[in-house]
């Protein structure tokens, strides 16, 4: 069993890519969490696997590695990202429930 299932089409996730990047913002202003209006900026790259669902077609990314392997603030960060395909950036504080 794969661990994740589309509630919509009742079918398990199937692995559609490992070793994906997903780049993780920050918040750049003191907006509240949740305001489309907040701007957001590179924070940290994250490996990951992808998985898709076989009847919808939509993709979760699953199995975050347990470090990062750059991060913002560090001298090479533009190069290291412009090395890598990421996937996407993923703008949202983690833990937050509208």
């Amino acid at each position: 069993m794969s661990g994740l299932a589309c509630v919509a089409c009742k079918k398990f996730f199937r692995p559609l890519k490992n070793g994906a990047i997903i780049e993780e913002g920050m918040p750049l202003d003191d907006l509240p969490v949740g305001d489309p209006n907040r701007r957001w900026g590179p924070y940290k790259l994250w490996r990951c696997d992808l998985a898709q669902c076989p009847g919808c077609g939509a993709v979760v990314a699953t199995g975050f590695a347990n470090h990062n392997f750059a991060e913002h603030f560090e001298p090479n960060y533009a190069e290291v990202r412009a090395a890598h395909d990421v996937v996407c950036r993923v703008d949202d504080c983690g833990g937050y429930m509208p």
